[in-house]
C-alpha cells in the first residue's frame, strides 16, 4: 500500500497531431535518467447510486497495467491552474472487484464505508490511454515521472480525447516541475489543463458543470495569527496566478468574447497588485523582471482591448444616426481592423505561446521564497500588509494633496498610487485590523471613481486616435468625411462630460482631505 501527496502538472495539447513530435522532444530531454517506456492504461472509477463517494468528495479507480490491478482513492485536493496536489492512496488487487472492504488503508477504509453504507459500486466512468513515460532528475534533488497520455475518456454514453502531458513531482520543489514544463511548453502548443480527467468524465456524465463544487478547492488563507509574511506571499500569489490561468483557459476556449480577454488583463494586472504589495520580500532583480514580464504582456493586448471598447462605443454612436447606413463603410474598417487584431490573437493562443510565459512567472514566484532574508519570516502576515498599505495610503494623500487638478498626468500617478492600494487589500483578501477604515475606505473610493473617469477619458482619445488611423485615406465622399467629423464631435463631447464629473468629484474629495 502506498500513501502519498501527489503534486503534478497538467498540460493539454492544443493540436493532438504533435504527439509524435512531443515525444521526440521529451526523449530528448537533459537529464532524463530512464528511458520513455510504454504501457496501455485501462481504468473503471466506481461510485454507489447515488453517488455518495462523489458527494463526499472521494474517487475510487481500479486501474489495469500490464497484468497488474491497483485500486486507487483520491480526495479532491487543490488545482491550482494546472497543478493539482491531493492525497492518494493505492493497494494492489487480486483481481478488479470493486469492494471497499478489501481496500486495507486503516486511516480511511472506515470513512469509505461510512459514505459506502453496503450499497454496492457501480462503473461512473471509464478511462483508456497509451501512457509513455520516464524520469527526469537533475541531480539536484528534483525528481520527476514525465508521462505523455494519448487515449479517451467515455462517461455518459460520449467520449472525449486525452492528448496530455503529465509532470508529477516524485521528491524535490514544485519550481523545477513548472520550469520543465516551461521548456516542453516553449517547444508545443499547450495550455495548463485545470480539470482531471476524472473531473472531464464527470462533466460528461453530466454529474458536473465548469463551476461544481466538487472540483478541487481554492486553497484558503492561513490563519492570520499563524502565518508569517513569506507564507502570506506564497498564497496570494498563488491564488493570484490560478485566477490568471483559469481567464488564459477561457480565453482559449472562446476567443471572441471579448470579456474573456478583459479578465485575462484584471488577472495580469491583480498579479502585479500582489507583487508591488510584498515588494519589500522580495529582490529588487526578481520583482523587476517578474514586473517587466507581466506588464509587455499585458501591453500585447492593449490594441485588441481598445478596439473591443471602440466597438461597443461605436453602436452607440450609430443608435444615435438620422441614418446609420451611411456609417456602414465606416464600420466595415473598423470591423475588419479588429477582426484582424482578434486572428492574431487567437493565432497566438492556437500556438500556445502564452502557456511558456505563465510557467516561466509561475516559476520565478516559486523561487522567490527562498531569497527571503531570515528577518522577514519571523514578521506575521497581518502586520507586514498593515505597514505596507499604511506608508501607501500615507503617500497617496501627501500626493493627493499637492496635485494639480488640471494636469492630466499628475492625475494619472494619483490614479496608478490608488491602484496599486485597491487591488493590495481586494487581492490578499484580508481585513487588517490596525488601519483606520474610514481613511482606507476612503481612498478605495476615490481610486475607483478615477480609475473609472480617467480610463473613459482615455478610451475616448484612444478611439478618436483609432478611428484617424483606420479611415486615413479612405474616405473618399464629403459625407465620409463630415460623419468622421461627427464621431469625433459625440466623442469630444462624452470628454467635456466625463471630465465636468471628474472636476465635480475632485472638489467634493479636497474638502475632506
Amino acid at each position: 500500500m502506498d500513501n502519498f501527496q501527489e503534486t503534478e502538472l497538467k498540460l493539454s495539447l492544443l493540436e493532438s497531431e504533435v504527439s509524435a513530435k512531443l515525444e521526440n522532444t521529451l526523449k530528448s530531454l537533459k537529464h532524463l535518467k530512464t528511458p520513455m517506456e510504454e504501457s496501455l492504461l485501462e481504468s473503471v472509477y466506481y461510485d454507489t447510486a447515488n453517488h455518495a463517494l462523489l458527494a463526499a468528495g472521494w474517487t475510487y479507480r481500479i486501474r489495469k497495467e500490464g497484468d497488474k490491478w491497483t485500486a486507487t482513492v483520491k480526495g479532491m485536493g487543490n488545482s491550482d491552474g494546472g497543478l493539482h496536489q491531493r492525497e492518494e492512496w493505492n493497494v494492489t488487487l487480486d483481481d478488479p472487484q470493486p469492494l471497499i472492504e478489501t481496500f486495507a488503508v486503516p486511516e480511511i477504509q472506515q470513512t469509505l464505508m461510512d459514505v459506502v453504507k453496503s450499497k454496492p459500486l457501480k462503473p461512473l466512468m471509464e478511462t483508456k490511454f497509451t501512457r509513455k513515460k520516464g524520469i527526469w532528475e537533475d541531480g539536484e534533488g528534483n525528481s520527476i515521472e514525465v508521462a505523455l497520455d494519448v487515449g479517451r475518456i467515455e462517461a455518459g454514453g460520449s467520449s472525449v480525447p486525452i492528448h496530455e502531458l503529465e509532470l508529477e513531482l516524485e521528491e524535490g520543489k514544485t519550481a523545477a516541475l513548472l520550469d520543465i514544463g516551461k521548456t516542453i511548453s516553449d517547444k508545443h502548443p499547450m495550455k495548463p489543463e485545470k480539470n482531471s480527467k476524472f473531473f472531464r468524465g464527470l462533466l460528461l456524465a453530466g454529474l458536473a458543470n465548469e463551476n461544481s463544487p466538487s472540483k478541487s478547492k481554492v486553497k484558503s488563507f492561513p490563519k492570520l495569527n499563524q502565518a508569517d509574511a513569506p507564507e502570506g506571499f506564497i498564497h496570494s500569489t498563488a491564488a493570484a496566478m490560478k485566477r490568471l490561468i483559469n481567464s488564459l483557459d477561457n480565453l482559449t476556449e472562446d476567443p471572441d468574447e471579448p470579456e474573456h480577454l478583459h479578465q485575462l488583463r484584471v488577472s495580469i494586472r491583480n498579479l502585479r497588485s500582489v507583487l508591488f504589495l510584498f515588494k519589500p520580500l522580495m529582490e529588487e532583480e526578481q520583482h523587476s523582471k517578474l514586473n517587466k514580464m507581466l506588464r509587455e504582456w499585458s501591453r500585447e493586448t492593449n490594441e485588441l482591448r481598445e478596439l473591443d471598447m471602440m466597438w461597443q462605443h461605436l453602436q452607440e454612436w450609430i443608435a444615435e444616426l438620422e441614418n446609420p447606413a451611411k456609417a456602414n463603410k465606416i464600420i466595415d474598417e473598423v470591423k475588419y481592423t479588429r477582426e484582424d487584431k482578434r486572428r492574431i490573437l487567437k493565432q497566438e493562443i492556437a500556438e500556445g505561446k502564452m502557456t511558456p510565459k505563465l510557467l516561466d512567472a509561475w516559476c520565478m514566484m516559486e523561487r522567490m521564497p527562498e531569497s527571503i532574508a531570515d528577518i522577514n519570516k519571523k514578521i506575521p502576515v497581518d502586520l507586514f500588509v498593515e505597514n505596507r498599505l499604511k506608508k501607501q495610503m500615507k503617500r497617496f494623500n501627501e500626493l493627493a494633496k499637492k496635485i494639480n487638478f488640471r494636469n492630466r498626468e499628475e492625475l494619472h500617478q494619483l490614479r496608478i498610487r490608488g491602484k496599486k492600494i485597491r487591488y493590495g487589500i481586494e487581492n490578499t483578501g484580508m481585513k487588517t485590523s490596525g488601519i483606520n477604515t474610514k481613511k482606507s475606505g476612503r481612498i478605495l473610493k476615490v481610486s475607483k471613481k478615477l480609475q473609472d473617469l480617467l480610463g473613459d477619458i482615455h478610451d475616448c482619445h484612444c478611439e478618436m486616435n483609432w478611428m484617424r488611423l483606420i479611415t486615413s485615406g479612405k474616405t473618399q465622399t464629403l459625407d465620409e468625411i463630415n460623419l468622421i467629423g461627427q464621431y469625433e464631435g459625440w466623442q469630444l463631447k462624452r470628454i467635456h462630460y466625463l471630465e465636468e464629473k471628474l472636476e465635480k468629484f475632485w472638489e467634493e474629495y479636497e474638502k475632506k482631505l
